[in-house]
């Protein structure tokens, strides 16, 4: 009876291989080691199996694993952190891919412009809670809070619109209501609050009336926020308040943001192994929707065939998943045939 043969079956599989396990070298658990992959059949922890490897299955035989992976579109709507699960490797024997996401703000609006201070276009807001880095918002235009008389002037109509002359952006309207001289302004109620990408003059702003009449009419202005954009999106674990977000920073205070979130960047957990074709992305979260992208596999890692023929592979299980060893029971110059072992050797 030959001892090996140089075609991939069973029989011809090398006779003498279980003994390197302490099994008897006979035909029985050779059949039962030639292309096993049952988990923990010859140790614990590992998965033990010989197989007849050709020159081009030891070319393409690296165990492939998730380098990376590409959030294409972060989706919306994640009231929890967001999930991404990575498709069972090729391999029967391979090692599934893990990675986690972050959440991040895909868009902020405006919950509550402002109850104190004065805000400035251009300033900065923190947001603020959950666990991470937080995202940070620019205000890109202010309104008018407050509006107070501080120098009177004279020769004012009951009624009369004021306009202020200073700022950048769309101007504030107020109304006049007139003393008992008839002449002089002894209050302002504001008409309209402007929107301003650069702010109005806060103390003793220059105003003119229309239509034209009174002189010398100034006011104290105090401002709040009226429109914001994203600066920095954030990455939490844990996400924050959304609705009514409270951030810190600027000029004004009692500012509050609603935030939606998408995902973000993925980290990857295990890279796994066995893994032929680009596996398909699941993602989940509470409440997310619409996120999209695309595992990168990576081919970095070579296969350890060192020559062509009867190898025997040892795939580690648990802490050692993803470590496979081969070594060569019989050297080949060639092995014919091609037995149903592909998705460990994929040619």
């Amino acid at each position: 009876m030959p001892l090996w043969g140089n075609t991939d079956t069973t029989g011809n599989s090398v006779i003498s291989a279980p003994a390197q396990l302490h099994q008897a070298p006979n035909t029985s658990n050779r059949d039962a080691l030639y292309g096993n992959t049952t988990a923990n059949g010859y140790g614990t922890s590992e998965t033990v199996g010989m197989y007849g490897v050709s020159v081009a299955e030891m070319a393409a035989s690296g165990d492939t694993s998730v380098g990376s992976i590409t959030i294409s579109a972060a989706g919306t709507g994640y009231t929890a952190r967001p999930t991404v699960t990575v498709a069972v490797p090729d391999a029967v024997n391979g090692v599934r891919a893990t990675a986690t996401l972050v959440g991040k703000v895909v868009t902020v609006a405006l919950n509550g412009p402002g109850t104190g201070g004065s805000a400035i276009p251009g300033d900065t807001l923190t947001t603020a809670g959950g666990t991470g880095t937080q995202a940070t918002i620019n205000v890109t235009a202010t309104e008018i809070r407050t509006v107070a008389i501080a120098v009177a002037g004279s020769g004012y109509t009951n009624g009369d619109v004021i306009t202020a002359t200073v700022g950048t952006g769309t101007k504030a309207t107020y109304t006049v209501t007139t003393g008992a001289a008839d002449t002089i302004p002894a209050s302002l109620a504001l008409t309209t609050r402007g929107s301003y990408t650069a702010n109005p003059g806060l103390s003793a702003a220059v105003t003119t009336a229309a239509p034209p009449g009174g002189t010398g009419l100034t006011v104290d202005h105090t401002t709040r926020v009226k429109t914001v954009a994203i600066k920095t999106a954030g990455a939490w674990t844990v996400l924050p308040t959304l609705t009514g977000n409270s951030p810190t920073g600027g000029g004004a205070t009692g500012v509050t943001l609603n935030l939606t979130i998408g995902a973000g960047a993925a980290t990857m957990g295990l890279n796994g192994s066995g893994y032929a074709t680009v596996p398909d992305l699941t993602f989940g979260g509470a409440g997310g929707s619409a996120t999209a992208g695309v595992a990168v596999l990576s081919a970095s890692q070579g296969s350890g065939i060192n020559h062509a023929g009867w190898q025997l592979r040892t795939q580690g299980q648990g802490g050692r998943a993803g470590r496979v060893r081969w070594e060569t029971l019989v050297a080949m110059s060639s092995i014919s045939g091609d037995a149903t072992d592909d998705t460990v050797l994929p040619e």
